[in-house]
């Protein structure tokens, strides 16, 4: 609840102040601008990331019968992780998927701001702007990616009542 209220007021500053006088994004517009950016591109990793390994999960019905499994190099480890340690799991997609925004998110928004030639009224003030709002972006994208992680490993895992089979067992049991 807490993640929404400040991202609610985020935004709500950021259409307040989010432009200078002269139209051009102040610093805390272009975060705002690029924080939303950030904020898509960590949502898609991490959930891309999720839906494979359940994927894999599901395809691979005996990685859930393994006690133990070898790290990184072993192509099963990502799905082993996730069903058995999914706190662990959720971590190191959760730092991942961070990093992969970030170095993904640059350069499409370094494409997107300095490409066009900048208003020729200033342009030194709107580079400062922009590189201010990419640091601004980049902190509050992580404290996002932080509390997404712990709501994400908060939420009760525990089988429901209703018994959990496999995607192909859906139509039989409608």
């Amino acid at each position: 609840m807490l993640l929404v209220v400040t991202l609610i007021l985020i935004f709500v500053f950021g259409i307040l102040y989010g432009f200078s006088y002269d139209g051009m994004l102040s610093p805390f517009g272009s975060a705002l601008v690029l924080f939303f950016a950030f904020s898509l591109f960590f949502l898609g990793f991490f959930g891309l990331s999720h839906l494979l390994s359940s994927w894999s999960l599901e395809s691979n019905p005996w990685v859930v019968d393994v006690k133990e499994m070898d790290r990184w190099f072993n192509p099963m480890y990502d799905p082993w992780l996730f069903y058995h340690e999914h706190k662990k799991w959720a971590k190191w997609n959760t730092l991942i998927s961070l990093v992969l925004t970030v170095l993904f998110g640059t350069p499409i928004w370094v494409v997107f701001t300095f490409i066009p030639s900048p208003p020729p009224n200033n342009p030194e003030n709107s580079w400062t702007n922009s590189w201010t709002g990419w640091a601004i972006a980049t902190t509050l994208m992580t404290l996002f990616a932080f509390s997404w992680y712990l709501y994400y490993t908060s939420v009760d895992r525990t089988l429901s009542p209703f018994p959990r089979g496999h995607l192909s067992d859906l139509p039989r049991r409608l």
